[in-house]
């Protein structure tokens, strides 16, 4: 910062001085010299020794830069030469502030509305964008297909639209394609915009319009399948009723491994935890669970009940492992083949992934390897 009490005496007076004994080799300016008297002196020397008698203590040149040394001198009338240009300063330059103004002004090419063309229009649809918005869904349209190429990103590889655009070549460079978009866009006029908007209105519209002709048609095909389901069910129920003995011979096959492998399992006691979960469980909700299916199980395999089988309890573990929802890899639950088609299901695969399943051991390893590659 500069003294602001310094006169035109003092500056003539300094240089004075500086004329007596010279500039020393430390003091001399690099880029701007300030002109008195017809010769050329270092500003923030002189700024320095006017301050010694305007106060009578020199100001230290570290205070200021050369900078606020040459705009005080021009501010104060004086000329200022600049010695890399080989010329004087005429006036201070002035930081001018980019107003909200300019900056709109500035940015009206960007915010005019076109319209695409018929050979772009596939692309970035037929209604009035903003070039930046045009630019936007073009490269939309671009990552979409990866049409970027894998060596050189700069360069856009063209598909059957895009080969359109190009003027029928297959690759063009990101920059040369700004200019040849450039070409299959016009300024939208107020017919297009009107049509926009006439567009825009009927779509909403149609939100709130009443049922017409094809609502009216599409009701009664739901009645109809209504309709249909009812007279269904009524059958049913009516066979429901129709039913003379609800209970009936049948004849059906028994694991007989199954309840001498739970109690291997459980060991005598009568609670455990399920492997997958890791939840406390009575036994009676606790199931002797093959790693391996049991129906593509060897007798020797379906009996390996140390290495292909674990227990795992009726609250959901058992079938969401069962069906690949979840598998196990490397000692840890993961997610299955199997996609969640609901959010609960969802919610019971992510309770399970990443947990540390218990029956992980090197005599099981291989049977969960099976389960994963034959999902």
């Amino acid at each position: 910062m500069i003294p602001k009490n310094l006169t035109r005496q003092d500056y003539r007076n300094a240089v004075k001085e500086i004329d007596r004994h010279g500039v020393p080799s430390r003091r001399a300016s690099t880029r701007y010299e300030v002109v008195i008297n017809g010769k050329r002196y270092p500003p923030k020397l002189v700024v320095s020794l006017a301050s010694k008698f305007a106060s009578g203590r020199e100001w230290s040149s570290t205070r200021f830069n050369a900078i606020e040394a040459r705009d005080h001198f021009l501010g104060r009338d004086f000329k200022v030469f600049d010695k890399r240009r080989h010329r004087l300063v005429a006036s201070a330059p002035r930081r001018v502030r980019t107003s909200t103004t300019t900056s709109r002004r500035n940015n009206e090419p960007f915010a005019q509305l076109v319209v695409a063309d018929r050979v772009l229009s596939p692309i970035v649809g037929s209604t009035p964008l903003t070039r930046i918005e045009l630019t936007k869904r073009l490269w939309g349209y671009i990552k979409r297909n990866v049409l970027q190429d894998k060596k050189d990103r700069r360069m856009i590889n063209a598909d059957d639209r895009l080969r359109a655009v190009f003027g029928g070549r297959a690759q063009v460079n990101m920059f040369r394609m700004t200019s040849l978009v450039a070409a299959h866009c016009e300024a939208a006029r107020p017919s297009d915009l009107k049509r926009s908007v006439r567009r825009a209105r009927s779509r909403r519209s149609t939100r709130h319009r009443a049922p017409g002709r094809h609502a009216r048609g599409s009701n009664a095909q739901l009645g109809r399948s209504i309709a249909d389901n009812v007279t269904q069910l009524a059958e049913i129920e009516k066979r429901l009723t129709e039913i003379d003995a609800l209970d009936i011979p049948a004849s059906a096959r028994r694991r007989a491994e199954q309840p001498h492998i739970r109690e291997l399992l459980l060991a005598g006691r009568t609670t455990a935890k399920c492997a997958l979960c890791d939840r406390e469980m009575p036994s009676d909700l606790l199931v002797a669970a093959h790693i391996k299916p049991r129906a593509l199980c060897t007798d020797k395999e379906r009996r390996a009940w140390s290495a292909n089988t674990m227990l795992a309890c009726v609250f959901g573990c058992d079938d969401l492992f069962e069906k690949h929802y979840v598998e196990v890899r490397n000692g840890r639950i993961i997610r299955g083949s199997r996609v969640a088609a609901t959010v609960t299901v969802r919610r019971a695969v992510s309770t399970l992934t990443r947990r540390k399943c218990m029956a992980w051991s090197v005599q099981r390893s291989r049977y969960f390897k099976w389960h994963t590659t034959q999902a």
